[in-house]
């Protein structure tokens, strides 16, 4: 949770900003439910803030609000753990194979990580895993509260990241199917009134929630404004949602994309796990139809979010794969069940080799955060560096050392686009580039990756005194360099993973 705190800037990118969410101008791309439960998160200090009893701009400086930020995600984080094992008793009626589920939601590499963040995905995906609990009791029951709960934590999840929508489009149309099929024996005006009080009325109050959370009802120029946000060209991501081809070898390229981002969050072992479970149950359907309902959400999502923007990113697909767990407890909960006490203890032991290898390959994460490059970065730059001086750095600064940390440095940004001129002319005494952001960004006839050239082979303008990235002993992640297609393609370059201990440079000016 400390990774990069203190610092003026968060090193988890697309964080949100403490400042903003107390001066009250959300100026995100997101919905603002997760803002409010921030606010409510922060008011005890607001509030002493208000009345003397403690400066705000020191708890700014101590990145207070921040670690209080993080530790909200670890508690939905952990709430998504006990929802999931919840649900898995609902669908399986045994206590193993949802405590197996529950177990594999610790071996999703998008969880680790985001769950001690500040962004928005492990809310709401929170809420979709609420709505999930409610929709696989709601096929059971066919009872209003669950499809109230079930209509309201959707529309939470979509209150608080607008793709949530994607998930509940599918489901939304089988409870539907699922409530006439139960009532076929039923008079039909009873089953019209069933129908407008169980589902169109619970709709109906998740509609409100979503009026209410956007505030339309009383200023609708916020949820226009958070429109106008998502389409606005300033909005560094609104390239990845416009897409000029549509056509098979995009679908076919995005849909390769969709398996290996999986195969990412989940690891080889629980990815194949997986796919082998859907297949079994598909073989099973009668047995295993309740379970086989949970893959809706991830058709839904695929359909009508994924495919529309022809766009497929790690953490987009963590919904999913909270899903692919409940198949993974299931499949190896069957598969240790042996009468044989040997051939069961052998069983046994092969899983507990997956459950081991699947929490170390997520523990990467940590681990790469705790021998983050920067700090080491930091250190050397502390007993190295001609102080006081000035310093250069190229990109964005969340992808760098914490320069605030580092007394008599003056610290300023250098375009890329403008590389070249710094190298040429000797500006600033050092320069500092970062793996995150990199001339593997750009291509090869613009200025930004002739800039990283000429800094790179100027011996005569500067040399290159530090060179560093952490390889930790027991880091079973792989975060790879795109393919030569995804560079040039803007949608493909932005990802978080690459972001942690990334390779930090120092290159220093040569005095003539």
């Amino acid at each position: 949770m400390w990774w990069g705190l203190p610092g003026d800037v968060s090193w988890a990118v697309d964080s949100i900003d403490p400042k903003v969410v107390i001066d009250g101008e959300w100026n995100y791309p997101y919905p603002p439910l997760h803002r409010y439960l921030l606010y409510l998160l922060y008011s005890p200090i607001i509030l002493a803030a208000n009345w003397g009893w403690i400066d705000l701009s020191t708890i700014f400086d101590s990145s207070l609000l921040r670690f209080l930020g993080r530790g909200l995600s670890v508690f939905m984080g952990t709430g998504i753990i006990l929802i999931v094992f919840l649900t898995g008793l609902e669908v399986f009626k045994k206590r193993l194979p949802a405590l197996l589920s529950a177990f594999f939601v610790l071996g999703i590499v998008s969880m680790v990580y985001y769950s001690k963040t500040m962004n928005v995905e492990v809310p709401y995906v929170f809420w979709f895993a609420g709505a999930m609990l409610f929709y696989v009791r709601a096929i059971e029951s066919d009872r209003f509260v669950d499809y109230l709960l079930f209509f309201v934590a959707a529309s939470l999840s979509v209150c608080t990241k607008d793709q949530a929508y994607g998930l509940f489009i599918l489901p939304s149309i089988f409870l539907v199917y699922n409530h006439f099929k139960r009532a076929e024996k039923r008079p039909l005006i009873k089953t019209i009134i069933d129908f407008l009080i169980k589902l169109i009325l619970p709709f109906l109050l998740g509609a409100m929630v979503f009026l209410a959370a956007h505030q339309i009802l009383v200023d609708i120029t916020v949820f226009i404004r958070h429109l106008g946000r998502l389409n606005s060209a300033s909005y560094d991501a609104s390239e990845f949602f416009v897409r000029s081809q549509n056509n098979i070898q995009e679908h076919l390229f995005l849909m390769y994309r969709f398996f290996r981002d999986i195969r990412f969050n989940l690891g080889w072992p629980l990815f194949a796990i997986a796919l082998i479970s859907i297949l079994s149950c598909l073989f099973k359907r009668k047995e295993k139809s309740l379970l086989l309902c949970l893959l809706l959400p991830c058709l839904s999502y695929y359909l009508f979010f994924i495919s529309i923007i022809l766009y497929s990113r790690d953490r987009f697909l963590l919904p999913v794969c909270l899903i692919l767990c409940l198949f993974c407890g299931d499949v190896i909960a069957d598969f240790i069940e042996d009468r044989n006490k040997w051939r069961s203890r052998l069983k046994i032991g092969w899983v507990s080799v997956i459950c081991i290898y699947s929490l170390m390959y997520a523990n990467s994460v940590n681990l790469l955060m705790l021998q983050d490059s920067r700090y080491t970065a930091e250190n050397w730059m502390g007993q190295n560096l001609d102080f006081p001086t000035e310093l250069g750095y190229v990109g964005f600064l969340q992808y760098h050392p914490r320069y605030d940390r580092l007394e008599g440095v003056e610290a300023g940004g250098i375009s890329p686009s403008n590389l070249s001129e710094t190298v040429e002319k000797q500006s600033s005494p050092y320069i500092v580039t970062t793996r995150g952001y990199y001339r593997d960004r750009f291509p090869e006839n613009t200025d930004e990756y002739r800039g990283f050239q000429a800094l790179e082979n100027s011996p005569s303008k500067y040399e290159l005194v530090f060179e560093y990235k952490s390889s930790p002993i027991w880091n079973f992640l792989e975060i790879k360099t795109a393919t030569e297609r995804e560079f040039y393609d803007s949608r493909f370059k932005a990802g978080n993973f690459n972001k942690i201990n990334p390779e930090i440079r120092i290159f220093k000016r040569v005095e003539n």
